[in-house]
C-alpha cells in the first residue's frame, strides 16, 4: 500500500489576515479528474492540517460561506508518498459566488458549447466499456430500462455501476456519436432550455440507442461542473 501524504498551510484573506477558526471545504482535484473533498478547521492563526492525502499531482480549491476559491494556489502541486508538504500562506482570492457562476455558465453554454461537448464525451465514456461489479447491494434502479441514460452518476454511482453491469455486460457499447449542443424545449429538474446533446449509441448486437442528454451545472459541495441528467430517447 502506498503511504499517504500530508498537506498543511495557513489560509489568509486578500488583506493578509488569517481565516481563523473556520470550517472550510477543501477539494483536491487530481490529474486523472478525481475530486477529493475534505472539511478542514483552521486554528486561531488560520492554519490547517490535511492528512491522509492520496499522493499525486493536484490542484486545490477551497469553499467558505458559499464562496468558492478555485485553484487557490494558482498552480499544481505534487503530494509525495509518506511526505508532508507545507503550502505556506494560501491567499483566498479570485472568489466567485456559486449562484453567479451558475448563471454565467448557462448564459454562455450555447455560445461556447465546448464545455458541454467535453462533459458529454466524458459522460459517454462511463458507458462505453463493459463494467462488472462485486457489490452485494440490491439494485434500486426501479423501472429504468436499457434505453435510458441514468441520472447524475455522482449521486447514484453505485446504482449506475450495477445497472451498467447488468445491461452492457454481454452487449457492450461499441461506438458513441454526439451531435451539436442545443437548448432543450423541455423542462428538466425545473429548468427550461438546458444545454442538451443528441446521442447515438451502437451496441455490440447492432442495437441503436438514440436520444437527447441534457446537462445541468452545479457544485454539490465540490468544484462546479456540468452533470448529465436523465436522457430522453427516441425509442
Amino acid at each position: 500500500m502506498v503511504p499517504t501524504s500530508k498537506l498543511s498551510g495557513r489560509l489568509v484573506d486578500e488583506q493578509g489576515q488569517p481565516v481563523a477558526g473556520k470550517q472550510v471545504l477543501g477539494t483536491l482535484s487530481l490529474a486523472d479528474g478525481t475530486a477529493l473533498p475534505r472539511t478542514l478547521t483552521t486554528d486561531a492563526e488560520g492554519r490547517f492540517d490535511w492528512e491522509g492525502v492520496t499522493p499525486g499531482v493536484m490542484r486545490i480549491c477551497f469553499e467558505l460561506g458559499g464562496v468558492v476559491f478555485s485553484d487557490a494556489l494558482g498552480k499544481a502541486i505534487e503530494a509525495r508518498p509518506g511526505q508532508a508538504e507545507d503550502l505556506g500562506n494560501v491567499v483566498l482570492k479570485a472568489r466567485s459566488q456559486k449562484a453567479k457562476v451558475i448563471r454565467d455558465k448557462y448564459a454562455r453554454a450555447l455560445q461556447q458549447p465546448q464545455e458541454i461537448t467535453q462533459a458529454a464525451q466524458e459522460f459517454s465514456r462511463r458507458f462505453a466499456p463493459p463494467i462488472t461489479t462485486t457489490s452485494s447491494k440490491t439494485p434500486r434502479i426501479g423501472n429504468a430500462s436499457r434505453y435510458s441514460v441514468i441520472i447524475r452518476p455522482y449521486k447514484w454511482y453505485d446504482e449506475l455501476v450495477q445497472w451498467m453491469s447488468r445491461t452492457f455486460r454481454t452487449n457492450p457499447i461499441t461506438s458513441v456519436q454526439l451531435g451539436q449542443v442545443f437548448a432543450s424545449p423541455k423542462k428538466v429538474n425545473g429548468h427550461d432550455g438546458l444545454p442538451t446533446v443528441p446521442y447515438r449509441l451502437t451496441l455490440k448486437d447492432g442495437t441503436l440507442l438514440e436520444g437527447d442528454l441534457p446537462f445541468e451545472y452545479n457544485f454539490d459541495g465540490r468544484q462546479g461542473r456540468w452533470y448529465g441528467l436523465k436522457a430522453s430517447t427516441g425509442t
